[in-house]
Formats: C-alpha cells, structure tokens, sequence
C-alpha cells in the first residue's frame, strides 16, 4: 500500500516538474541570434584563414551548417510551394551562394542588428538574406 502512495505522489508532484524541464530544456535548443552571431564571426574568421582550435572550428562550423541547412531547405519548399499570389522573401542567385558568403551576409546583418538577436535564428537567417538577395518588385525591411 505504501509503495503504490509513493508511486502516486511522484505521478502527481514530480513527473509535472520534469516535464516543465523538458520543456525549458526545449526552448534553450531554439537558436536565436545571440547563439549564431558568435558561431558566425568564428567562420567568418576561419573563411580568412584563421586557425581556429578544436572548439572554435566546431562553433564555427555550427554556424556554417545552419546556414547551409536554412538554404536548402528554403530552396527545397520555395520549389515545391511555387505560387502566383504568395511573393517569395527573398530570391537567391541563380548561380547560387557561396556558404562563406552566405555566412558575411548573416554575419553582417546581425552585428548591425543587435537589437533582434533574441528573435529566432531562422528568422534572422531569412531577414539577412531578404535584405542581401530582395526579390524585384518586393522590399525586405
């Protein structure tokens, strides 16, 4: 009989708690700008020639595989989503984007634009790329 009060008593009080800290736990994996500014200066410094260490190569590289990531995916759902009424937000080159420039570009834009590191990476990614690649006829802001 014990046993199944103490079972209770974690079911009820305990098992809420971890599940707030699973749940805090997810909103920390949410990158925003303040976690990509600082990986993207160090690739941008490693794009120069920079010899990073062990750890700095990694945070670099981070920034470099989000970027890339962002890119293709946009790429992938603008080509399966083309449509007459719906303006893309930004139009990359045909010849496509360099990943180290795509990283200047992201880079850039957030240094001038400190003010929105704690929106959404992805959303900034796109605001950057908007603003370096607009679209004819549509304005980024």
């Amino acid at each position: 009989m014990k046993r199944r009060i103490c079972a209770l008593l974690i079911a009820v009080f305990i098992l809420p708690l971890s599940a707030g800290t699973r749940e805090q736990e997810a909103q920390k994996a949410v990158r925003d700008g303040n976690f990509l500014l600082p990986t993207c200066k160090a690739a941008v410094r490693f794009s120069d020639g920079e010899k990073l260490d062990y750890e700095s190569a990694g945070i670099a590289l981070s920034c470099q595989s989000y970027i890339i990531g962002f890119i293709e995916g946009y790429t992938l759902a603008k080509s399966m989503g083309e449509s007459k009424t719906l303006k893309p937000s930004y139009c990359p080159s045909p010849t496509g984007t360099d990943t180290s420039q795509a990283v200047r570009i992201v880079t850039k834009w957030l240094s001038d634009n400190p003010d929105k590191l704690h929106i959404r990476a992805d959303m900034l990614v796109l605001a950057a790329m908007s603003k370096a690649f607009p679209c004819p006829g549509w304005s980024a802001q």
